[in-house]
């Protein structure tokens, strides 16, 4: 049974070390000045306008998803990750579906995210649950889905 939490002191470097882990399957080398949210896990995304989740299967940490507040109306998702071990098992569709009904009970309407366009598996992910494009803009497709 998977179960969701805040990330919190205990938590914040298992959660950077999956998502740098993740990060290093697409590019050579994983540079931190390129990422400085994962640098400051908690700096960046708990506070009133972000807040990042981990995912738990028997108290180990296998993904991470944060919405950040861009308007009244629009969140973002950032930072969706699974563990490597865990991947197609449904449980980066677990963390969407968490993260779109947290979203829902605080009264968004509308999701936005990013990813690389050359991210294959990403883009179909996004797709597959009901985003769409909005936007292609320098190595980047946006998606978008009213909740």
């Amino acid at each position: 049974m998977i179960e969701f939490e805040i990330v919190n002191m205990k938590t914040e470097d298992s959660a950077k070390k999956l998502i740098i882990c993740g990060l290093s399957q697409y590019f050579v080398e994983y540079n931190y000045l390129y990422n400085p949210d994962i640098e400051n896990i908690l700096t960046y995304y708990n506070n009133d306008r972000a807040t990042m989740y981990i995912a738990k299967i028997n108290n180990e940490i296998v993904g991470t998803g944060a919405i950040i507040k861009i308007n009244n109306d629009t969140v973002k998702f950032e930072r969706i990750s699974v563990k490597e071990d865990f991947r197609r098992r449904k449980i980066g569709e677990d963390i969407l579906k968490y993260l779109e009904q947290l979203s829902i009970s605080l009264k968004f309407k509308k999701v936005i995210l990013e990813t690389s366009n050359n991210w294959d598996g990403a883009i179909m992910f996004y797709l597959y649950n009901d985003y769409k494009i909005y936007k292609e803009r320098e190595g980047n497709i946006y998606f978008q889905k009213y909740l």
